[in-house]
């Protein structure tokens, strides 16, 4: 016999599987072929999966209440309460000499009144009713003053001749009264509407104004020189 055909027998004498590996599966295995051992490790499976998505859930979702328990030293039964604001002092302005002490002219709220029949004038009406109730100007030898006593607010603005800038008045009312603005230094504005005799408080302001100027410009005495 040919070598070649002895070594051919060989090989498919050796890729013929054993007799022990061709053995059927048993019947009690079942249909579906699955053994109780893999039933066992699919439900530890699904246990740990329950497991994990159960911590995942506890953490995304933290209560308030644990978060401040968390916190040392504090009293989560009442918030805490927050200090109110200290009101400013008002500047100590000493003795006085008053060149203006009144309300708006009352021509303005006349003339409003008088508007305010035609309805679309009704919040200018409004407006001047308040300035007449509430505000009051007052122009010393040292400041221009606006105070404001309304229940639902209260202010004073204090503006010393210092500070002021530039004063700019307008007419109103044929010229019975003015309103004014007041430029201050740190662009700050103090408006004065409807004021009585306005040309006359202009130029006073005008004229402390250039006075203090004048008075901070000034040099100093220089001493006298002594002869010989």
């Amino acid at each position: 016999m040919p070598a070649w055909r002895m070594l051919m027998g060989r090989v498919e004498i050796s890729t013929v599987p054993p007799a022990s590996d061709l053995q059927q599966p048993s019947p009690c295995a079942g249909s579906s072929g699955s053994t109780p051992d893999d039933n066992d490790d699919d439900d530890k499976f699904e246990e740990r999966i329950a497991a994990l998505q159960g911590k995942r859930a506890s953490k995304q979702r933290p209560t308030s209440q644990g978060a401040a328990a968390r916190v040392p030293g504090r009293d989560i039964s009442a918030p805490a309460s927050k200090p109110s604001p200290t009101p400013p002092t008002p500047k100590d302005w000493g003795r006085e000499e008053v060149f203006l002490d009144s309300p708006p002219h009352r021509g303005d709220l006349a003339s409003n009144i008088a508007l305010g029949a035609t309805l679309l004038w009704l919040p200018l009406t409004a407006a001047a009713v308040g300035r007449a109730a509430f505000v009051r100007y007052l122009v010393t030898d040292k400041r221009v003053s606006v105070s404001t006593s309304a229940p639902w607010k209260k202010e004073q603005l204090d503006a010393g001749y210092d500070q002021i800038r530039d004063v700019v008045a307008v007419g109103r009312g044929l010229g019975y009264w003015g309103d004014m603005v007041l430029t201050l230094g740190s662009g700050d504005r103090l408006e004065l509407r409807a004021v009585p005799r306005w040309k006359e408080v202009r130029d006073y302001i005008l004229a402390r104004r250039d006075a203090g100027r004048a008075k901070k410009a000034a040099p100093a005495d220089a001493p006298l020189s002594r002869g010989f």
